[in-house]
């Protein structure tokens, strides 16, 4: 019986409808993200390789969006974070509502090193010019292998690690729409000092504040 307690349990709980998945990028190949991606002007491509991405060059931001389809102004992101190396200046994240024409944002960021002394934030960029909303400060825990995930719903905020809420803001000047992303950066060493996987976007569900699932990325 305390065997099928949990498949039981599984079967009452109601379960969240999804939007189709649209496509997969297994960041297995080489070289820059597919046609599904356009890079934020001004920035670098992010690079698959090895079933992983990472950024192109050393000291120069890598940001992508993911542009095949039409996002909804609600929307969320998430992603895998492999490696944040030993300094602060490691970082990698999503982008809510961003657009490729300047950096106007939102991102949801883990600043390197992994273990108990990584820093997230919540930051708004308009044209460039960066507010940050929300921070742990150098007190958050995170480990390869945890998965961040942010939801922008309105003018607020959510940034999440394994699904546990660990940020959460009300933005007073909001972005009012625009296109999820990833984005990866490492000012110094070797560009492996930051890589990131199985990157995934959706829309918001109302029924119980779920989040639908558009397109698992990158895999």
């Amino acid at each position: 019986m305390m065997r099928l307690l949990p498949l039981l349990i599984a079967l009452l709980l109601p379960v969240p409808s999804w939007a189709g998945q649209l496509g997969s990028d297994a960041c297995a190949g080489s070289g820059d993200l597919g046609a599904n991606w356009t890079v934020v002007t001004g920035f670098e491509m992010p690079q698959q390789t090895g079933g992983i991405c990472q950024p192109k060059t050393v000291n120069v931001l890598a940001e992508a969006l993911y542009t095949a389809i039409s996002w909804p102004n609600d929307q969320q992101a998430q992603v895998k974070i492999v490696t944040l190396s030993t300094a602060s200046s490691r970082i990698g994240g999503v982008v809510l509502r961003g657009t490729t024409a300047a950096r106007t944002d939102y991102e949801c960021l883990a600043f390197g090193p992994l273990g108990s002394t990584t820093t997230l934030v919540i930051d708004r960029y308009n044209a460039g010019a960066r507010t940050n909303l929300a921070t742990t400060g150098a007190a958050a825990t995170v480990a390869s292998g945890d998965v961040l995930s942010c939801s922008v719903i309105g003018s607020a905020l959510k940034l999440y690690i394994n699904g546990v809420q660990t940020l959460s803001v009300t933005d007073g000047s909001p972005i009012a729409s625009g296109t999820a992303g990833i984005m990866l950066f490492t000012s110094t060493g070797a560009v492996t000092n930051v890589q990131l996987d199985d990157w995934a976007g959706g829309n918001t569900l109302f029924a119980g504040s779920s989040m639908g699932l558009i397109g698992t990325i990158i895999e």
